[in-house]
């Protein structure tokens, strides 16, 4: 089944926001970034009987590619969301009951309490009504979020927007505890609203919010989920142990033990799960952020990662990938997008890399990616009880600000353009007087389905 892995996080999370009380009877609808466009649940499931199979796959424009259901009747609502937010990866739409109720009041969640600043603003804006399902509804989100992660939809719900489904779920489950706190003050009285310079200076201190647990000066909240970024042609995504047989044959493969430090041949069996079970737990402390290279099918190529030294801001870049794909210029892009992870998100200040003498092409990658030879250490990495010369390359993040056009940067875009998210706006915009004719809006709805 395409996109598996996505399927069923999405089904994960449908089900913990029902169990959660945030989805009460069958309202409410998510969904996650795919290469290509988007999953959706669908309408009429309730999430408790909702298998994989039951999301629904659309395009980036909201087209129906052939799964065997009906998308939730929200879908222009996604599809407008995503066009406009490159850097969203999942939406979480609810009708939770106190966020659904200041909803009912026309009312934005002003400032009265700091954690308002989670949303990315002095506010939780409440988007005006229109009615559920049409493109106006659709924009009206897309204004009220401008600048923010979360809105409220009047008379009908809220919104949370997200890096990855878990994010995208806390979010909504924040506003709901907001709203549930907003109704209380409101029925004591009327709140002090905390003014917008206290509300920046608490977005500041979110920054480092938390435990630093060796996350060498980095930010600690950029270690709490690991990403899924994309590229021209590839995902990169978190390693599941579902991956270990394919990185067993991979990685198995002689041409590629002998060209990288750590890879044994042959490959013990076990030592696949057990390296992918290692990698959660250093991420969220800071030690290493891995990542399996995959096709947009989800066909795994290749791993690419960076081990972070600790208190230093200083990464070591490593990647390697399967033989059958040589000769893609998929290792340059896939290190191409960790270079641009780790000066952007990570805000590193220098990332290194090493190959071994022998191996030209692994140096032609860095070269590539405009980072600069250092030098060559002589005898200095144990290989098969051989000690081997190796290249040292570096680039430091204003060299990167100058050369990072060697690699394709990252994206959470899909294949889509700038052009292409305005003309997806500009397509459902034309809907609005287009009547239920347009390409848009063709798809047909369930009249006895609550859940939309």
């Amino acid at each position: 089944m395409k996109h598996a892995r996505y399927r069923r996080a999405l089904v994960d999370a449908a089900q913990t926001v029902e169990r959660s009380g945030l989805s009460p009877g069958t309202s409410g609808n998510l969904s996650v970034r795919v290469p290509g466009g988007f999953l959706i649940t669908p309408t009429g499931v309730s999430y408790g009987a909702m298998d994989p199979a039951d999301t629904v796959f659309l395009s980036s424009r909201g087209d129906p590619t052939g799964d065997r259901l009906e998308p939730s009747s929200e879908w222009p609502l996604h599809t407008a969301i995503y066009a406009d937010r490159p850097e969203a990866d999942a939406i979480v739409h609810l009708h939770s009951p106190h966020a659904t109720g200041i909803a009912c009041l026309r009312k934005d969640i002003p400032a009265f309490h700091y954690m308002v600043a989670v949303a990315g603003g002095n506010t939780i804006r409440c988007a005006r009504y229109e009615t559920y399902g049409t493109v106006e509804l659709a924009l009206a989100a897309v204004e009220a979020l401008e600048d923010r992660r979360a809105c409220l939809l009047a008379n009908h719900g809220q919104i949370a927007i997200g890096a990855s489904l878990d994010e995208a779920v806390r979010l909504a489950r924040e506003v709901e505890d907001l709203a549930h706190t907003y109704s209380a003050a409101l029925e004591a009285g009327e709140p002090v609203i905390l003014p917008p310079d206290e509300i920046e200076r608490v977005a500041v201190r979110f920054q480092s919010y938390g435990q630093s647990g060796g996350t060498s000066g980095i930010e600690a909240d950029r270690f709490v989920d690991q990403p899924t970024i994309r590229t021209e042609r590839l995902v990169l995504r978190p390693f599941q142990l579902s991956d270990a047989p394919r990185v067993r044959e991979l990685a198995g493969a002689r041409e590629v033990a002998e060209n990288t430090l750590n890879i044994p041949h042959p490959y013990p069996e076990g030592a696949a799960e057990a390296w992918i079970s290692e990698h959660e737990s250093a991420f969220r402390v800071g030690e290493t952020a891995a990542f399996a290279i995959t096709l947009p099918d989800d066909t795994l190529v290749g791993a690419v990662g960076l081990k972070l030294e600790e208190d230093t801001g200083i990464a070591e870049l490593g990647y390697w990938i399967g033989v059958p794909y040589w000769g893609n210029g998929y290792a340059t892009e896939a290190a191409g997008a960790l270079l641009e992870y780790g000066f952007e998100t990570l805000a590193l200040e220098r990332i290194w890399a090493r190959a071994f003498v022998r191996n030209p092409a692994s140096s032609r990658v860095m070269q590539k990616l405009g980072m600069l030879h250092e030098g060559t250490l002589r005898r200095t990495l144990l290989k098969n009880d051989e000690l081997l010369d190796a290249e040292m390359y570096g680039i430091l993040r204003d060299e990167r600000d100058l050369e990072g056009e060697a690699a394709q940067p990252p994206t959470h875009e899909s294949d889509e353009t700038g052009e292409h998210r305005l003309a997806t706006i500009r397509n459902l915009q034309s809907a609005r007087s287009a009547g239920p004719t347009s390409r848009c809006l063709t798809r047909s709805r369930s009249v006895t389905s609550t859940r939309r």
